[in-house]
């Protein structure tokens, strides 16, 4: 094996598991526990005067999950700032409102979007940064709408833990009826 190839390969391997190309298996100790989270989020909902009995929360999905189409939606934003552990869980937030937002009609995102401005921005924030955000919303929803287009489920609430190289991004979610 010639240096340049010990080299790509280490590199492979210092990426987190949802970002690495080849087939490796993934750590089988650690089962997500849905049930744990999914019980923050209904004392949360309950604690704001909700009534959480009406939400059916799937605790071991047997389709697709939504953790790794949140790690695929941010895929490529996520590869160029590993390392820098604040950016990654940066991004992760951003990628689950950005997801959560395109359930909203335009209206109702535009006012998110200025909420979420006047809450995360400080008043001198320079607008190029304030651009960049709401780019970066719109590149999100595009990638959502091309990679998964049939995919209807609100996130509730998710956990991320980052250890060593490896991301573990567990997400509490609800199926959203089809518009009529």
């Amino acid at each position: 094996m010639s240096k340049k190839q010990k080299k790509r390969s280490k590199k492979r391997k210092d990426r987190p598991i949802g970002l690495r190309k080849e087939t490796e298996p993934a750590d089988k100790t650690k089962e997500p526990d849905y049930a744990n989270l999914n019980a923050k989020v209904l004392n949360l909902l309950r604690s704001q005067g909700m009534d959480p009995e009406k939400i059916d929360f799937v605790d071991k999905p047997d389709t697709i999950k939504m953790s790794a189409v949140i790690l695929d939606l941010v895929a490529p934003p996520l590869k160029k700032y590993w390392g820098n552990e604040n950016r990654v869980r940066g991004l992760i937030s951003l990628a689950v409102a950005a997801w959560n937002m395109s359930f909203l009609s335009n209206e109702e995102q535009m006012a998110f979007q200025e909420k979420w401005i006047i809450e995360a921005f400080p008043k001198d924030s320079d607008a190029k940064d304030v651009a960049m955000m709401l780019s970066f919303f719109g590149e999100l929803q595009k990638r959502q709408r091309k990679l998964f287009p049939g995919i209807r489920s609100f996130i509730m609430a998710h956990d991320l833990e980052i250890d060593n190289n490896n991301i573990h991004l567990h997400v509490s979610s609800v199926p959203i009826d089809r518009p009529k």
